[in-house]
C-alpha cells in the first residue's frame, strides 16, 4: 500500500479475499497477515479480510504480507480421516438457479462487450497489473 500524498495517512482499510474456508477439494488452515485485520463471510460463504493500516508516512509504502495454509485433498496435521472430518467436503452446496430473478436481471443488463469491459476494468482496478491486460488481450484476440 502506498501513500502518494504529502500528508500522513492516519488510517486506511484494505480488503483481501483469501481462499474459501472449505470446498470439495480444499480446506483453509491457518491464515495470518502482517497487519491487524477483521474477518467476515459474505452471503455466499466467501471469506473477506479487512486489513487495518495505520500511519503511512507521506510518500511512504507499507507492505502487507499474508500467510495462508491451504490443505488440498488431504486432512490437516494430526487429523484422522473420519466422517466428521469429511463432512465439510461431502456437504451439499447451495445450488445456483439460473431462474433466480436477481441473476436473470443482472445477466440481461450485460451484453457481451460490456461484460468483457466490466470484467477487464475490475481486474485492472483490483490487481493493477500490466501483465493482466496483456494476458486478456491475448485471450480475446487470438
Amino acid at each position: 500500500m502506498a501513500n502518494e500524498s504529502s500528508q500522513l495517512l492516519p488510517h486506511s482499510t484494505v480488503t483481501f479475499y483469501p481462499p474459501l474456508p472449505y470446498s470439495a477439494t480444499q480446506r483453509l488452515g491457518e491464515l495470518t497477515a502482517s497487519e491487524p485485520y477483521s474477518s467476515r463471510l459474505d452471503d455466499w460463504g466467501n471469506q473477506i479480510m479487512d486489513i487495518q493500516v495505520k500511519d503511512i508516512v507521506p510518500y511512504g509504502k507499507r507492505f502487507i504480507t499474508f500467510e495462508v495454509q491451504l490443505n488440498v485433498g488431504k486432512t490437516g496435521p494430526g487429523e484422522a480421516l473420519d466422517s466428521a472430518a469429511l463432512q465439510p467436503y461431502l456437504a451439499r452446496e447451495t445450488p445456483l438457479s439460473m431462474e433466480n430473478a436477481d441473476i436473470q436481471a443482472l445477466a440481461s443488463s450485460f451484453n457481451a462487450s460490456s461484460a468483457v469491459d466490466a470484467i477487464f476494468q475490475w481486474l485492472q482496478k483490483t490487481f493493477n497489473m500490466r501483465a493482466m491486460s496483456k494476458m486478456i488481450d491475448q485471450l480475446l484476440m487470438p
